[in-house]
């Protein structure tokens, strides 16, 4: 069981600006950005949204997970997974002093690895499938509906293709490319300010962040971890699920989405309800912030009051954050 610590905000946080880049398919329209490249658009397109000069930004933060290979990076969410290269992991070791040597995709090995039981994160979300017992058909039908809710950005989605994928990460699974998030680059910006500093300077804050909080447990079971960083985080802000009127739950694999629905008792239609990472697509680094900023805006679109956004990492993690509607 996680200890739970009353969360100590100095002051109140809000949400004034937002932005994001397109995301990209992986070697796509986007691969000739470097990951600092997608976040500078995203960052000055977010300051400027929000009337924020970039002088006045004490702090950058930027989720990156596939850092390789970028030089000077600065501390955010973007993602360039195109641009993650292979490595030879023992030739500074010597290992290669005679015959062939073994290129590693960084990709896999340092985004999509699980270290821990030293196996594919697909293969820990299968053990999730089996112990909840979801079918592949239940997958794929929340995939297509992934996809339906995006269909703005689609012109020729061929759903009647999902069901006949086949599986990805082991013999009789129920996992595929096709119910499952892909691999993407881009990157995604949100501007936090107290909230007086937003009165100061005249600001239009979008949301109020209530609370967030980290939730860890064993590494094969992060799928399931976004229920307990979402629990931890209500508690804290002194809610329940029932107290969410929009959930953004990030879909590294439907199954993901489906299990966390089904530990959290959520209603299916108050989810990712335009889309989510299956659709859209997983940019790993980026999809923590634009999950908050896809939830900003639905909030704001809609007659909703309370939020929450909750996403699984390597590792066995998951954060969560609740904000609110300002009114």
């Amino acid at each position: 069981m996680p200890i739970i610590r009353p969360l100590s905000l100095p002051r109140s946080a809000v949400i004034v600006g937002y932005a994001r880049t397109p995301i990209g398919s992986f070697l796509g329209r986007l691969s000739s950005f470097k990951a600092p490249q997608l976040a500078a658009h995203a960052i000055t397109r977010a300051l400027a949204q929000a009337k924020v000069d970039g002088g006045e930004v004490d702090q950058v933060i930027m989720g990156h997970v596939l850092s390789a290979a970028c030089g000077q990076i600065v501390a955010g969410g973007m993602e360039s997974m195109s641009n993650t290269p292979h490595a030879l992991t023992e030739a500074r070791s010597g290992g290669y002093k005679y015959g062939h040597g073994q290129l590693v995709d960084l990709v896999l090995r340092d985004g999509l690895w699980d270290v821990y039981n030293d196996i594919h994160m697909g293969k820990c979300a299968e053990k999730t499938v089996k112990e909840f017992g979801i079918t592949r058909e239940e997958q794929d039908d929340y995939a297509i509906q992934s996809y339906q809710r995006a269909a703005a950005a689609f012109t020729n989605l061929k759903i009647e293709r999902v069901a006949a994928v086949r599986p990805a990460f082991i013999k009789d699974g129920t996992i595929t490319a096709a119910n499952a998030s892909k691999l993407n680059d881009g990157a995604a910006a949100l501007v936090v300010v107290s909230e007086e500093f937003s009165r100061e300077q005249g600001l239009t804050p979008l949301a109020r962040i209530i609370s967030w909080a980290d939730f860890e447990q064993d590494p094969i079971d992060y799928s399931i971890s976004p229920a307990g960083a979402a629990r931890v985080a209500l508690q804290r802000a002194g809610m329940t699920p029932k107290d969410v009127d929009v959930w953004e739950i990030n879909e590294a694999f439907s199954s993901v989405a489906i299990a966390n629905m089904k530990l959290l008792d959520l209603d299916p239609s108050r989810v990712n309800v335009d889309g989510g990472a299956v659709a859209l697509g997983h940019p790993i680094g980026a999809s923590g912030a634009r999950l908050v900023g896809t939830l900003t805006r639905i909030l704001g679109e809609n007659d909703y009051s309370v939020g929450c956004a909750t996403i699984c990492n390597g590792g066995g993690g998951a954060t969560s954050v609740v904000i609110e509607r300002i009114q």
